[in-house]
């Protein structure tokens, strides 16, 4: 009974999982199957209106040819009975024909909606757990950096890397030497929406002042945007800074001008007072335009959720 009940609770499970493909199909069967039945109910329809068409013609051919006569019994009253009975009877055959296939067509789309339903109560689901992941985190963040130091939780937080460089030289005579650099770099994958820019990127070229200044503005544009729109998604941010689009979360997380987060657009580029970072420094400095220069997307969270917040007040 137990093997049972178990192999009975995935086969429920399985089912409740694949629910909406198993709606949206069915419903989509049955809008085709509730279209070919309205085509072929209109076919008879058709037959029926003419056979009613006949009727009518031969009791008011009738009714025209006995109506002068005195002795006759059929009075305009009995010819208007018969009539409304012939076009309450093709009525009642017409809706018989079409009944079957509208009653598919309102289940399939019963089901379609449905199927629709479901996926956005799923989607709900989602962003709820993960504005309560995300919540959990900054008050972590907030945590460590209250017990240990803002810098030490900035170390951890974004990573570091070990890298050795290559960087070309030339002396007073026009030598180029090649020197090894080893050094300290933010790891990319310690942040999921952080990119590196490099040589890959079309807006890249072979100047590390030119790249800097480049993406300061591309971030200057991308903040007039922002206050334009109220909200960014981060593959809009992708796509303008030269990067491709993400497929799992860069249409619904991004940054807001008001609501939860920094409310601005920031690649960890510049500081408060407008100076160049440490780390936009530290690439001019290396005079090597194909080291990677790590871009930081301060995202703000899921963005509709926080439109929907606003809404709500």
């Amino acid at each position: 009974m137990g093997k049972f009940s178990r192999t009975l609770g995935k086969a429920f499970l399985m089912a409740k999982k694949h629910a909406p493909e198993g709606f949206l199909l069915g419903g989509l069967i049955s809008i085709g199957y509730g279209a070919y039945r309205l085509c072929k109910g209109t076919l008879k329809a058709s037959e029926v209106v003419s056979e009613s068409k006949e009727k009518l013609d031969s009791i008011e051919s009738y009714y025209e040819a006995v109506k002068d006569d005195k002795d006759s019994d059929y009075t305009e009253e009995k010819y208007k009975k018969d009539v409304g009975a012939v076009k309450k009877e093709m009525a009642l055959s017409v809706a018989k024909e079409y009944a079957p296939g509208a009653g598919f067509m309102l289940t399939g789309v019963g089901c379609v909606l449905y199927s629709h339903q479901i996926m956005s109560k799923r989607q709900l689901a989602v962003i709820a757990a993960y504005k309560t992941i995300d919540e959990a985190f900054r008050a972590y963040r907030k945590r460590f950096a209250s017990k240990y130091g803002e810098e030490a939780e900035h170390d951890i937080y974004n990573g570091k890397i070990e890298t050795d460089y290559t960087v070309k030289t030339v002396d007073d005579e026009g030598n180029e030497t090649d020197v090894m650099t080893h050094v300290s770099v933010p790891d990319a994958a310690s942040q999921m929406y952080d990119r590196y820019f490099d040589d890959t990127n079309p807006f890249w070229v072979n100047d590390c002042h030119s790249n800097v200044h480049t993406l300061l503005n591309i971030q200057d544009s991308l903040q007039h945007d922002l206050t334009m729109w109220g909200s960014l998604d981060l593959n809009y941010q992708y796509v303008k800074t030269g990067f491709k689009r993400n497929k799992s979360y860069g249409m619904i997380v991004g940054t807001t001008s008001d609501g939860n987060g920094d409310h601005y657009i920031d690649f960890g580029l510049r500081n408060l007072d407008g100076t160049l970072s440490k780390e936009a420094l530290d690439y001019i400095h290396s005079g090597d335009p194909h080291r990677p220069l790590r871009i930081r997307f301060n995202v703000d969270g899921i963005i509709y959720d926080d439109k929907k917040e606003k809404e709500n007040k």
